[in-house]
């Protein structure tokens, strides 16, 4: 099979374009400026959208837009395709109820701030693929993705960076915060059911399970880190994700953060080794 990855050069699409290849397809990976010059007598297969921002959004807000709405919007409009996949976040149920169980037939809500233009703008690249009247346009609403080469922009990943450096980390948000987390490892399979025999146009894709900071700090504690709070830091939540349309379709069974922090300790500090190994740059 022939797959196109466009923001492959992302955690998500990078991790993707191994798992695909690994997998024995085809996978295509061009760049954002060759959408415009794609000809649209080239097939390109199972189109995965995976171009966004990640923590950074806040400070971008002219690329957020850009790049989760406008460049897909001339990107659909351009190309022959078997099914596109649009990456999308569960972001987009930030302004529900946070005791909430939510679900893809939930209805959304959006109120005026700095984080709904990154909201809006997922809703905006999803309402694109609902607009098109085809059932293999598809969206795909992914949680906290977290893995070895994660970006330190995440609240995970500045987390435990910090902790491996410096023996300890403080944690600015409060311990009653909570977040759903999902394994790269599963994402990327599921990514690949997906665009291939998706039956729905919409999914949820994360664990189902919100995790709280105290319990992440707990981990690190395990591991010999010691872990500050912030006094009267921030609560953070988000609805409970619900994911029934996964399990039940493609048997999934989501690995657990609790469990595989030890691995991505293990991978940062074997990271910041290799960097240390490394000859310094001539002066």
């Amino acid at each position: 099979m022939r797959f196109t990855i466009f923001g492959s050069t992302g955690f998500i699409g990078r991790n993707l374009k191994e798992y695909l290849i690994n997998q024995g397809h085809e996978v295509i990976t061009p760049n954002r400026d060759d959408i415009e010059h794609i000809s649209n007598d080239e097939d390109l297969g199972h189109v995965i959208y995976a171009i966004g921002m990640t923590g950074d959004f806040r400070t971008r807000l002219n690329d957020t837009v850009e790049s989760q709405v406008s460049v897909f919007n001339k990107l659909l409009g351009n190309i022959k395709y078997q099914s596109v996949l649009y990456l999308s976040s569960t972001r987009v149920y930030s302004g529900l109820d946070n005791d909430s169980l939510v679900n893809e037939e939930t209805s959304l809500k959006i109120t005026p701030s700095l984080d709904a233009v990154y909201n809006g703008s997922k809703i905006l690249g999803e309402s694109l693929c609902m607009g098109i009247d085809n059932p293999y346009v598809r969206a795909v609403r992914l949680s906290n993705v977290y893995g070895a080469d994660q970006s330190l922009e995440t609240f995970l990943g500045s987390v435990l960076s910090d902790a491996v450096k410096n023996g300890e980390v403080t944690i600015q948000g409060s311990q009653h915060s909570c977040k759903d987390y999902i394994s790269i490892n599963d994402v990327l399979p599921i990514i690949e059911n997906i665009a291939l025999h998706g039956q729905h146009k919409i999914y949820n894709l994360g664990s189902g399970i919100n995790t709280t900071h105290r319990v992440i700090a707990d981990c690190l504690t395990k591991q010999g880190y010691k872990v500050n709070f912030k006094p009267e830091g921030f609560i953070s939540k988000f609805p409970k994700i619900g994911i029934d349309r996964i399990r039940q379709e493609f048997n999934f069974k989501p690995s657990s953060i609790t469990e595989d922090i030890d691995i991505l300790i293990k991978n940062i500090k074997k990271d910041n080794k290799n960097d240390k190994s490394k000859p310094s740059p001539r002066p």
